[in-house]
């Protein structure tokens, strides 16, 4: 099933418009994770370090899969991954309500 040039256009759109959320909600949330003030630069440091790794194997990792098993290969590593930052997020949103 094809989509049309419009339909992608805007899937992409909403698509970069939630990731793009991402990036505030991290630094946002890292003072209220640091385990203290002096280790707030630490925090950001791997914050922005594990935002550039996944920015850079993530794709190719995706794409290796895709090129071997298919494009519905790419799901079964994508979902849990996103299953896990879900979950990674409401652990430390229930740490900070503590």
């Amino acid at each position: 099933m094809a989509l049309s040039a419009p339909a992608v256009l805007v899937l992409a759109a909403i698509s970069l418009g939630i990731g793009g959320l991402a990036p505030g909600a991290l630094y946002a949330s890292a003072p209220h994770t640091s385990p203290a003030p002096a280790n707030l630069p630490t925090m950001i440091g791997l914050l922005q370090q594990a935002s550039n790794l996944g920015q850079f194997a993530g794709p190719m990792m995706l794409g290796a899969l895709a090129a071997h098993y298919g494009w519905p290969a790419v799901a079964f590593a994508a979902v849990p991954v996103a299953l896990a930052g879900a979950m990674a997020c409401l652990l430390l949103r229930g740490a900070d309500n503590q």
